[in-house]
């Protein structure tokens, strides 16, 4: 490995101190590595299928140096990689860890690199650029450099806080340290206004942003040595690091994870027909069961792993509410798999319909079961799956949601016996129809206070097509015609006409769109409640009186 010396302009003196001389061994010992995965998905945004060119700005001690060289479709393809750091700590374990005849290390800096005009295939820069003092020099350096068809790379390590409280509160131990730091909550997202730049926009294409899961194996030692390694963190005293390991320890010992998927039971069966003998009660048991919690785990749990990208960047999921949160990639896999369970189970509960009805019912009656479970399936999958993917349909994705709920309603009507349509379906259907034009509502008011992670997720949803006030107008809208399906003085009606109102509250206020869905949540929640309570008094009063 070559290796040449370059006079560096504009490093950060706390980089310079937190990752200098003593420092850098422990952070190459305990800084973790780049999955296999990250690696692969930057190779195919390379252009060129062999004999690449790269740059890497700011490669440290070697760690991501090292992942491309012995990465199966990197290693072969690498004609010749030229590495950049400022740091001499830094570049000295470099030397140390890094053996390839075509690795070169340099002295220099984001905005002068010392490469030759038009050298590059690919510019990477791993968990460094937010250090970048000078976005403007920088983007001109990367310009000169960069061939016409090359590609910029940045990638970086960022730890789960939103899926595990320890780890968040363990880093909230050490932002006092980070204060001047590029790695301050409010410094280290300064990076990002490179793509507003005009030269930026001028010389790039629209940028792929891609999140890609991946877990590393610990200790309370480990853990703790890792927040040493924060630049702001290493250059404080030994008297205070012993404090931290102590805050740490602290942490990690309570172990607060917060995994939690967007998971919340809304099925409701809706029958005065109640079993009384032990086969009809086993077999209405296993339908409710197949219609709670298998159910919710297609709508929500499929929905949790599609849209990860997008939970990502959306203030409501953060896991502390009602509203959901981010469902933690190592989980995705099994959910889907438990997904795939419960449609087996789902499909099969229907077809015991086909043995639990009265006798004397009509042939076609028999059939509304299995035909509900199979739309509903349809639907359950398709509104977050592709290659329909209706939550990306304007205006399809809130009907999709009132239709998932009336099919989940009716699979519930139907196995009494009930017909779902004609003269003879009585209060019971109206009742189904109520709950569609109310989901439809709460989705679509939903979509409102989502439109700014979706906007940034590139998602078309009815909000982003057709703007905030008018899905706030067509939420309003869907429940004037949930209560006129029922008595306007009911408790049902009631509740219809007050989400109506509530609705209505971002047409006048937009600024208000997150506490008026907040608000329609927890109104159903309290009126299905109310409903539910109603309905078996009053059961238990017709039980009573005969």
């Amino acid at each position: 490995m070559a290796a040449s010396s370059l006079g560096s302009t504009k490093v950060h003196p706390i980089s310079e101190a937190g990752f200098g001389a003593g420092k850098s061994e422990l952070y190459d010992k305990l800084r973790p590595g780049y999955a296999p995965e990250v690696l692969s998905h930057i190779r195919k945004a390379a252009n060129k299928k062999e004999g690449l060119k790269i740059v890497e700005i700011g490669s440290g001690t070697g760690i991501f140096t090292r992942g491309l060289l012995t990465h199966p479709e990197w290693s072969s393809t690498i004609s010749e990689l030229r590495c950049i750091d400022p740091n001499e700590g830094m570049r000295s374990v470099f030397t140390k860890t890094v053996e390839d005849t075509r690795v070169s290390l340099s002295n220099g800096t984001f905005d002068d690199t010392g490469v030759s005009d038009n050298w590059a295939d690919l510019i990477v820069s791993a968990s460094a650029f937010h250090w970048c003092s000078d976005l403007e020099s920088a983007i001109h350096e990367f310009i000169r450099i960069l061939k016409n068809d090359g590609t910029i790379c940045f990638v970086w390590n960022i730890q789960d806080k939103k899926n595990f409280a320890w780890i968040k509160q363990m880093s909230e131990l050490s932002l006092p340290y980070q204060k001047g730091t590029a790695s301050s909550p409010e410094e280290i997202v300064k990076w990002r206004r490179l793509f507003d730049l005009s030269s930026y926009k001028d010389n790039f294409l629209t940028s792929d942003e891609v999140a890609i899961a991946s877990t590393e194996r610990g200790t309370l030692e480990s853990v703790t040595l890792y927040a040493f390694t924060k630049a702001g963190v290493a250059i404080i005293s030994d008297e205070e690091k012993q404090k931290l390991r102590e805050s740490i320890k602290n942490v990690v010992e309570r172990g607060d994870d917060l995994v939690k998927a967007s998971t919340l039971d809304q099925s409701i069966i809706h029958s005065r027909l109640f079993p009384n003998t032990i086969p009809g009660i086993l077999r209405s048991g296993f339908q409710i069961f197949c219609l709670s919690f298998p159910l919710c785990i297609i709508v929500f749990g499929v929905n949790d792993v599609y849209d990860f990208a997008s939970d990502l960047q959306n203030p409501r999921k953060q896991g502390q509410s009602l509203e959901g949160g981010v469902l933690n990639p190592v989980h995705h896999e099994l959910v889907l798999s438990a997904a795939r369970i419960s449609t087996a189970l789902i499909l099969s509960s229907s077809l015991s319909s086909l043995y639990s009805l009265p006798s004397g019912s009509p042939t076609y009656r028999p059939l509304q079961g299995p035909l509900c479970s199979i739309l509903l399936l349809i639907l359950s999958w398709q509104y977050s799956s592709f290659p329909l993917r209706l939550k990306e349909r304007p205006v399809l994705d809130s009907i999709t949601n009132g239709a998932i709920v009336w099919l989940t309603w009716a699979l519930g009507y139907v196995a009494g016996g009930s017909p779902l349509f004609g003269s003879s379906a009585g209060e019971g259907a109206r009742k189904g129809w109520l709950l569609a034009f109310c989901t439809t509502g709460v989705h679509a008011l939903g979509a409102v206070a989502d439109v700014e992670a979706d906007i940034a997720a590139e998602q078309r949803t009815i909000a982003t097509v057709l703007g905030k006030r008018i899905t706030a107008g067509f939420s309003a809208a869907c429940y004037l015609l949930a209560s006129k399906t029922v008595e306007s003085t009911s408790f049902v009606g009631v509740y219809s006409l007050v989400g109506a109102t509530i609705s209505l509250v971002p047409v006048v206020n937009l600024a208000w769109a997150h506490q008026t869905f907040r608000a329609i949540v927890y109104v159903s929640i309290i009126g299905a409640t109310g409903w539910i309570g109603q309905r078996a008094l009053g059961i238990l009063k017709e039980k009573k009186s005969q």
